[in-house]
């Protein structure tokens, strides 16, 4: 039988957790990573991401054995109802415990939380994204589908960045709220009004592979790369002018422009490629924040010696399809993490104990001196037991 949420038990287990042992572990052995100082053995953790993603968040019921009637949420087009709102309060609790107690690792928890669910929070699900109004949406999922609009030097033209969309009483209200009902313990992040989707930008090559289609892209960069060119300008000074505004209105300094992502990956373009139409426009953004995460799930392998001459860098995602002895050797003695991600049906469930003990070795060997976590994320329930297994080895192998 489901459980039910209750939000004073899970206040009370939380703070329970959040100053037991194992939390208090974790929290010192990350601030010493986190400032670079020698550790007893390589951060190692695994999770189902706090994100809310509706994937995610059936997941996270599925885990929880902890049913969220996320059909309300979308409901309240941004005002929570106050029963609804200790509820989502509870459930992010639970999560947070869950982490602690079920999924061995060393990154500890947090008194944070957020009053929304990232994508989920639009009034208006076909305006989504802060330069374009038409989206392909599927709310069983959460996922969204932007077709491609970019055809022709005309359409380049009218290409504009949408109004920057910010309801400050709005957000005071559900902060209030939230606040009020977990005592002031807590730091309540309410990232979808001002920093969400309705107005946060991907890098530029990301945008530009949204608004223009990956395959269009690649063509472009054999057949018009003057258009491409003034494509990612274009883009490049959107991204900077958004995390500018972004800081102003907010009042914050937490909103920088992007660089990265998925779409930047050698298996679809060669380096060449890479640092003539990408590059730059990454090393623009690049001077307009601090200590950036450059993710890509894809291939970086070729390019890590340009992606070294990024600047504020302070991680760099090495993808299962990236070789971690390349990115040593590059970013050696520079301040930089290395997080080195395994593919989970690749290097977890399809290996037995011997093989996950080979491969965990194989990569310390790799790991010389260089500053590096390893990352295990997990998208279903059933491979949580064999990903935990992972981690244990993990934990006991990588001593330094």
């Amino acid at each position: 039988m489901a459980r039910k949420l209750n939000l004073q038990d899970s206040l009370k287990r939380f703070q329970e957790v959040y100053h037991g042992a194992e939390n208090m572990r974790r929290k010192q052995l990350m601030e010493r990573h986190s400032k670079r100082l020698p550790c007893e053995r390589i951060p190692v953790y695994f999770s189902v991401p706090f994100d809310w993603s509706l994937m995610r968040v059936n997941l996270w019921m599925e885990l929880l054995d902890c049913p969220l009637d996320v059909a309300a949420i979308l409901r309240t087009t941004g005002e929570y109802p106050r029963e609804l709102a200790e509820k989502v309060i509870a459930f992010q609790l639970e999560q947070r415990i869950f982490y602690i107690e079920k999924m061995p690792g060393d990154v500890p928890i947090r008194p944070a939380i957020s009053t929304n669910f990232n994508i989920l929070w639009v009034e208006n699900h076909n305006k989504l994204n802060a330069i374009y109004d038409k989206v392909q949406y599927d709310l069983k999922t959460g996922d969204f589908h932007i077709e491609p609009f970019l055809n022709s030097e005309e359409d380049l033209e009218r290409l504009e960045l949408n109004e920057y969309r910010f309801d400050a009483a709005l957000s005071q209200r559900r902060v209030a709220l939230f606040t009020e009902l977990t005592g002031g313990a807590f730091e309540i992040r309410d990232d979808i009004i001002g920093s969400g989707y309705l107005n946060k930008l991907g890098s530029p090559f990301e945008e530009a592979c949204r608004s223009r289609g990956m395959m269009n892209l690649l063509m472009d960069m054999k057949d018009n790369p003057a258009f491409l060119h003034r494509l990612m300008k274009k883009l490049t000074g959107f991204c900077i002018r958004r995390a500018e505004e972004m800081n102003r209105k907010s009042g914050t300094r937490n909103f920088i422009a992007n660089i990265g992502g998925d779409d930047v990956n050698c298996q679809m373009f060669s380096p060449d490629d890479y640092r003539e139409f990408i590059f730059p426009y990454e090393l623009e953004c690049s001077k307009h924040g601090s200590d950036y995460n450059y993710h890509s799930c894809g291939s970086l392998t070729p390019i890590y010696k340009q992606i070294a001459e990024l600047q504020n860098l302070s991680v760099i995602h090495i993808s299962p399809w990236s070789d971690i002895r390349t990115a040593v050797d590059v970013f050696s003695g520079k301040p930089v993490t290395l997080q080195k991600c395994m593919d989970t049906q690749r290097d977890i469930l399809n290996k037995d104990d011997t093989g996950m003990v080979a491969q965990i070795d194989e990569m310390r060997s790799a790991f010389g001196s260089a500053i590096v976590e390893v990352a295990c994320h997990c998208e279903t329930a059933d491979a949580v037991a064999k990903t935990t297994r992972f981690v244990t080895l993990a934990r006991e192998r990588l001593r330094r």
